[in-house]
């Protein structure tokens, strides 16, 4: 049985396209955001806090005498202020059910000052997820902000599948595509956390980037891709501190798979100039913000102490915890104490392992070494960074740190088969396979996540049954229909025909043609029509 097979005669609009593909991710991403409780996440209540304070012009709070620089009090709606309890009793413990935390529909409606340790953090993510706090301060605020930021993730994602759609092989670029969004990406989205931005971010800078440098490759400068990567950088530095490093990284590595040409036809773009003066403005921004207000300083110690390690040891500590890493960028949930069933790891390893051997084997030079070099840089900046912070904050990176770099391996080996070696991978069983390890994986995980939080992880494997706690809308209901999103949404990837440069045996023949080194597959494609 294979995927159908969609829009072989005509294949929709892209504005179609893109509005089909946010209500498909939009939707996975809202499940996860309904099915998990308050604060279910890690450091949701402070990032939630930051989020409601912000939204209402308070972008940096006061301190108190005697109290660090670091620990900031501020105002936040009296209801919203007992969150900091809400999970206290389930997180860190997945034997035990979500039933003993406390709703937020109790309390005054006055305001209330509570401290928070990222007070320093730059605003503009908060600002914008907090909005919907300013109409509702109960439990029901905290779910739609949830669903504000599950849209606006859904929307960068949207905006990443219809760049890979102009591949010549789309099946292959959305292959790469679904294995970057594992399900911690989705949970992650999910959560009133800048993190979730930050991946997303990172996913349409990927997807979008590669897409650009390989067009300009063919002679073409799309305004479309230019916009479509200019925003995720711009949302991946706005998001986090870290994005500013892993918006250089992934630069450094998409500069490997461009040549000198194409390099100076984007230079002499004029979109491409006032987008990249906007991501500059960007970089600017945060930049100064954090240098201002000292946000690196402001970071809890988030692990072990490196009190008494020599450097050697530290150096040996970071880069021993990348396997522990990769399985919690497959996904580790609640407050990193609920990891995926084991079959999930070993699915999603698959895809990944087959897409990476294939990337490598099958591809030019110019996109094999672009792999092998992303492919490193993934274990290495990680540990660097944290051997270079482990005496001030200890030993406390998470796999989820990783992701906005980690997102593009998946994605650069996806676009590299679709663009490369189209005329040798068929669709044939492949496709069905790569569908049903997808739906399988992620069904699988959601699946636990919801049995964690209902019956605790080792409870009934019928959670919907005799449960602890329920979520907003019933567990089996939100079971059911995420099942049937994921199957909607592998049809949306593999089942989609519709090609965006046809591989003919005139393009096919022209992509081994170079002119100073870059495609001329654009040119005969102009003379074949």
């Amino acid at each position: 049985m294979r995927l159908p097979r969609v829009f072989n005669a005509r294949p929709p609009s892209r504005r179609v396209q893109w509005w089909v593909s946010f209500a498909l991710f939009t939707s996975l991403i809202s499940a996860w955001a309904l099915s998990n409780p308050l604060m279910a996440g890690p450091d949701e209540p402070e990032h939630m806090f930051r989020a409601a304070s912000v939204a209402r012009g308070e972008l940096i709070g006061p301190t108190l005498p005697g109290e660090p620089d670091n620990v900031r009090y501020i105002e936040v709606p009296d209801r919203l202020a007992r969150a900091r309890f809400a999970a206290a009793c389930f997180a860190f413990r997945s034997h035990i059910p979500a039933g003993c935390g406390e709703t937020l529909n109790a309390g005054r409606d006055g305001v209330h000052r509570t401290p928070i340790s990222n007070g320093r953090f730059p605003p503009t993510p908060y600002g914008v997820l907090g909005l919907p706090s300013l109409i509702n301060q109960s439990s029901a605020g905290v779910y739609m902000m949830r669903l504000l930021g599950a849209a606006l993730c859904g929307a960068l994602l949207a905006s990443a599948l219809l760049s890979l759609r102009e591949a010549r092989a789309p099946w292959l670029a959305a292959s790469g595509l679904a294995v970057a969004l594992t399900p911690m990406v989705f949970f992650v989205d999910s959560l009133v956390n800048p993190s979730g931005l930050e991946i997303a971010g990172g996913v349409a800078f990927w997807a979008s980037g590669v897409v650009l440098v390989s067009k300009a490759r063919e002679r073409v400068v799309d305004g479309r891709l230019v916009a479509r990567t200019a925003i995720g950088a711009a949302v991946l530095v706005l998001a986090r501190p870290l994005g500013i490093v892993w918006l250089a990284v992934a630069a450094v590595v998409l500069l490997l798979t461009c040549t000198a040409p194409a390099a100076g036809r984007l230079l002499r773009a004029r979109v491409v100039q006032v987008w990249a003066g906007i991501v500059v403005a960007c970089i600017a921004f945060e930049l100064g913000w954090i240098t201002y207000f000292d946000s690196l300083g402001s970071k809890t110690p988030p692990g072990p102490s490196a009190e008494g390690f020599t450097a050697l040891e530290v150096l040996r500590q970071t880069f021993g915890t990348t396997s522990a890493s990769y399985r919690e960028m497959i996904g580790k949930f609640g407050w990193v104490d609920t990891p995926v069933p084991a079959l999930t790891i070993v699915l999603w390893t698959a895809m990944l392992g087959l897409l990476v051997g294939l990337g490598l084997a099958l591809g030019r030079r110019r996109m094999a070494v672009a792999i092998g070099t992303l492919l490193g840089l993934i274990v290495v900046v990680p540990a660097l960074l944290e051997f270079i912070e482990a005496e001030r904050f200890g030993f406390g990176w998470q796999g989820r740190y990783t992701l906005p770099l980690a997102v593009g391996l998946p994605i650069l080996c996806g676009y590299t088969l679709a663009q490369e070696p189209a005329r040798v991978l068929q669709r044939g069983r492949l496709t069905t396979v790569l569908g049903v390890a997808f739906v399988v994986a992620h069904l699988l995980a959601f699946w636990q996540n919801m049995r964690r939080y209902t019956v605790g992880s080792d409870g009934r494997l019928l959670f919907w049954t005799d449960a602890d706690w329920s979520p907003p809308l019933p567990s089996l209901f939100l079971l059911v229909a995420y099942a049937v999103l994921l199957v909607a949404l592998a049809v949306w990837l593999w089942g989609h025909a519709a090609t965006g440069t046809p591989e003919t045996p005139e393009t096919s023949k022209a992509s081994e043609t170079t002119v100073d080194g870059e495609s001329d597959a654009a040119r005969v494609a102009s003379v074949t029509g």
